[in-house]
């Protein structure tokens, strides 16, 4: 909700006081007849008082905002900041201090850092002795033009009446403040190369020559990179062994870059902690290799130094006042040094002690669980434990390895590599053998192992399993002196192992009579019952089923390769036999062909054409027709394919649904002579048809061309070459002046047969008799042809 004060006040504002008036005793606000005081001829009038103080006051306020400077200083009163700025050769930023002003406040800024840069007051300097000291960098303000200068104390004057203007004309000069702070931000940048000299070790040169032609960014970013130029030699020697780093560090980022380390240490997982360790030299391309680096061979030197069961404290190795800890020899911040000595701790070098607290390579990851204070502030290292011998010498003997190997000084990094090769190597062997137990081991149509037997095994696989994986972190000799397992945790471990053996040998029963089981119940299923083959198989299931009764039986070697081999011989011999009943069953490539032929023969199309006629018996042609078409084709069957599966992968060929069928062979065979017969069956029905006296008078019926076709028919005797429509027309008006009555082979058969019972001669003929009477009732007999089918 708008108030009235606030809309006068806005109102106000935007006429910058020049038509309405305030009066802060009463508050209120009327009219100024005559335009009233004009703001910017007020900032003018203060602006004139300003004295030379006051400016570089105003210079500061806007080296503040181009500078990016918080409100809150380091020292409070005095325009000091902490800095950071980038150490470009190394890739990470050095803390400094940031001065508006001389150096004659140095020493209020504590605790010292590694520089000090300083931007002098312009207009009323202070007198100060340059020491020409190596860390610190002058900036001097040294082109000054009207236009500068007018709009810095129209910027002092604004800010000037700011402070004193009545409540509600403040807004009107803060904006007008924040109008010339902008301009004169953009002066400063446009100009920045030019505007300023750079002062160094006593050394005063112009800024564009102190960048070398780079400038580039904000009013800060060319800032730093001129005092970077200036500084990049004095830190080179004060820090000549400094590491650098492939990604750049920072006072924000280095606290998760830091523990994004000791996680890759820990876990192997974290790029941007790779980066770190490869800046502190603790890789040897995707390895960790603490040896490689010469901070870690310092740390690790200064213990040997020590001998014995001494230990190395942090005041031994860092030094320095709080917020400026360095290590004492390289200079590195105590970040750098916890990534050292946690490198150490994973090739198991030593161990550290955090407040009471040991890490050592084998509990290295709970240093990713530690709140990185803590880290840094750790209390000493040490040379840790020796190794247990006893306990690694049956180790190597559990992983197949010399158990000399350990003993010998000289090959225990020999011995390193074997147990982590060995050990993964085994551990998949292990998850292999655990998901097999997990599926029972089917095999012929059972499962070799189950219930409690298959759970015990599962929980000792994975046992071992994770025995096995445990191993992994030992992967140094100075790991291994964290080795956690005594010699009968080993001896342990073997027992697991033999029994894993057994259950190894029955699996591998599995693996090698699986298949040819599964394969062998298809066969067994495909063939008739009755088949010779078939009892063998069962046979052979039956011998198998009850080998699984005998403990001794199941896992011994002579076992499986005997029922290996005689699974082998018949699939063998089923592969053959079924070769054989597939081609008994289905044309080869030239029968495949001989049956095209006969589908395209003449034969077949005069009986379709004289199937046509009703009176014909038009379904033997058909049934001739579907049988050859029944007959199915597959050439292609090979041996090979038979190894893979059992059935015909073309036609799915299944011998005990087919075994009523007769052999192809056979059928084509005698389709010559079928097509024959037919017609020849044929042709007389009709010639004795058109032969029948009651036949003749429907001849007049005929058009004259069926006539002819019909009569030339009966006067040859015999078919013609292609049956013409005219001769199918004229037979089928022929053959409806009869009556044709059909009626089935197993109607009649039922009729004679009765109730099933013997009967008399007599009794045959009187049962015919009356089925003729009752199927010709009512019909003229001399027209009536009887149709059997």
């Amino acid at each position: 909700m708008i108030t009235i004060n606030t809309l006068l006040g806005e109102m106000r504002r935007l006429t910058s006081g020049k038509f309405i008036g305030y009066n802060k005793e009463n508050h209120q606000y009327f009219l100024e007849v005559e335009g009233g005081e004009d703001p910017d001829v007020l900032i003018c009038e203060r602006a004139g008082d300003l004295s030379d103080y006051m400016l570089d006051q105003y210079y500061f306020a806007l080296l503040r905002r181009v500078m990016q400077c918080s409100d809150e200083t380091y020292v409070s009163g005095v325009s000091i900041w902490e800095y950071d700025l980038v150490w470009q050769e190394k890739k990470v930023t050095r803390t400094g201090y940031l001065f508006f002003g001389a150096p004659n406040e140095r020493s209020t800024a504590q605790p010292p850092q590694d520089y000090y840069i300083y931007f002098l007051q312009p207009f009323d300097p202070p007198p100060f002795t340059d020491e020409e000291r190596p860390d610190e960098v002058f900036f001097y303000l040294k082109e000054r033009s009207p236009e500068f200068i007018e709009k810095l104390k129209l910027f002092g004057g604004a800010m000037e009446m700011m402070k004193i203007a009545p409540t509600p004309d403040r807004p009107i000069y803060r904006e007008k403040g924040e109008e010339y702070l902008g301009e004169l931000s953009s002066y400063l940048l446009e100009n920045i190369t030019n505007a300023f000299a750079v002062t160094y070790q006593g050394s005063k040169k112009p800024l564009a020559e102190r960048l070398q032609g780079r400038s580039a960014g904000s009013f800060k970013e060319i800032i730093d990179q001129g005092a970077s130029f200036c500084l990049g030699g004095y830190f080179a020697g004060e820090y000549p062994d400094y590491p650098s780093f492939p990604v750049l560090l920072t006072r924000q980022n280095l606290k998760p870059s830091i523990e994004e380390a000791i996680k890759c240490l820990a876990t192997g997982q974290s790029r941007l902690g790779a980066r770190v360790l490869e800046g502190l030299q603790l890789l040897d391309g995707e390895e960790i290799a603490p040896e490689k680096s010469q901070y870690a061979n310092y740390f690790l030197d200064v213990l040997r130094e020590k001998g014995g069961s001494q230990v190395v404290n942090r005041e031994e190795l860092i030094a320095g006042p709080d917020r400026a800890e360095r290590d004492i020899f390289f200079k590195l911040e105590p970040e750098f040094v916890v990534v050292v000595l946690a490198a150490l701790v994973y090739r198991g070098d030593i161990v550290l002690n955090l407040a009471g607290r040991e890490i050592n390579a084998g509990n290295l990851v709970d240093m990713t669980r530690i709140n990185l204070d803590d880290l840094i502030n750790f209390r000493y290292y040490k040379i840790p434990p020796t190794l247990n011998i006893p306990a690694l010498e049956r180790l190597l003997v559990l992983l197949g390895l010399p158990p000399g190997l350990i003993k010998n000084e000289s090959t225990r990094e020999e011995a390193v590599r074997g147990i982590q090769e060995a050990a993964l190597r085994t551990s998949r062997q292990v998850l292999f053998l655990q998901e097999e137990i997990t599926g029972g081991l089917p095999c012929w149509g059972k499962n070799l192992i189950s219930g409690e037997v298959q759970d015990g095994y599962r929980k000792l696989a994975g046992e071992h399993k994770s025995f096995l994986e445990s191993l992994r972190r030992y992967n140094s000799v100075g790991r291994l002196k964290q080795f956690p397992y005594q010699e009968a945790d080993i001896v342990h471990q073997l027992d697991i192992r033999e029994r894993l053996q057994d259950v190894d040998k029955i699996a591998l029963l599995a693996r090698e009579l699986g298949p040819y089981g599964a394969y062998l119940m298809t066969a067994e299923a495909v063939l008739s019952v009755d088949h010779p083959l078939v009892q063998d198989l069962q046979q052979l299931r039956a011998e198998f089923q009850g080998g699984l009764q005998d403990r001794k039986k199941l896992v011994a070697s002579s076992f499986r390769q005997e029922m290996s081999r005689k699974a082998r011989d018949l699939k063998k011999r089923y592969i053959e036999e079924y070769i054989h009943l597939h081609g008994k069953r289905r044309l080869n490539r030239r029968e495949e062909e001989r049956m095209a032929r006969f589908l395209q023969d003449s034969r077949f199309e005069i009986l379709k054409d004289l199937s046509e006629i009703k009176y014909l018996p038009g379904n033997q042609y058909r049934g001739l027709l579907n049988k050859v078409r029944s007959l199915i084709a597959c050439p292609d069957l090979t041996k090979e394919e038979l190894e893979v599966q059992a059935i015909c992968p073309h036609c799915h060929f299944r011998p005990a649904e087919e075994w009523e069928f007769p052999a192809v062979g056979l059928v084509l065979s005698q389709l010559d002579e079928e097509l024959d017969n037919m017609l020849d069956s044929w042709c007389r029905i009709m010639l004795d048809f058109v032969a029948d006296p009651g036949v003749t008078s429907s001849f007049e019926l005929l058009e004259t061309e069926q006539k002819r076709a019909v009569k030339k028919f009966q006067a040859r005797g015999k078919l013609p070459g292609e049956i013409r429509e005219d001769f199918i027309q004229g037979m089928q008006l022929l053959f409806q002046g009869l009556d044709g009555v059909t009626f089935s082979v197993s109607g009649l058969k039922e009729v004679l047969a009765g109730d099933g019972g013997p009967c008399t001669v007599e009794e045959v003929k009187s049962r015919f008799a009356q089925y003729l009477a009752d199927v010709l009732h009512g019909r003229n007999h001399e027209k009536v042809r009887m149709i059997i089918e």
